[in-house]
């Protein structure tokens, strides 16, 4: 099983190819329990052992995820899953219904929906801007702090 998904591991990097992989922000594996978004910038290495797929940050960081669990992998321009995005800089925070935006002291923080419309727009203060997104209805919508745009799944 290591062997075979080392081997599609290697086939994905060989299709996408370097002029392709330049295009694209985030790694995104899809599991059996959700998708997981790695933002490529902050990716050291992938490897494999036995029974995991181990992605080490350059923060020194490793997130193991089951290979039992794994679905497939993509190169994405945007995360899929706003929830389970690993960055290593916490911009962006889901818990509890609220979304919480750090460090973005002072800037406009703009949720749209798939139509374009603007649901809402708050001002950041020194430190973090929160969203209530508890009352939304279960879809796909667009977050946008600056000149940085993210897609957020609400469940």
């Amino acid at each position: 099983m290591k062997k075979a998904f080392t081997l599609i591991l290697t086939l994905l990097f060989a299709l996408a190819g370097p002029t392709a992989a330049d295009e694209y922000a985030y790694i995104t594996v899809s599991q059996t329990s959700g998708n997981v978004d790695f933002s490529v910038e902050k990716i050291q290495k992938i490897t494999f052992d036995a029974s995991n797929m181990n992605v080490v940050l350059t923060d020194g960081s490793v997130e193991s995820l089951p290979l039992s669990m794994l679905r497939s992998m993509f190169f994405s321009t945007n995360p899929t899953d706003i929830d389970n995005l690993v960055t290593g800089k916490d911009t962006f925070a889901f818990s509890g219904g609220t979304l919480r935006v750090k460090g973005a002291g002072g800037q406009q923080v703009t949720l749209y929906n798939m139509k374009g419309e603007v649901l809402t727009t708050v001002t950041t203060g020194e430190r973090e801007a929160a969203i209530n997104l508890s009352g939304l209805k279960t879809g796909v919508y667009i977050v946008k702090v600056g000149n940085e745009t993210r897609k957020v799944m609400t469940r």
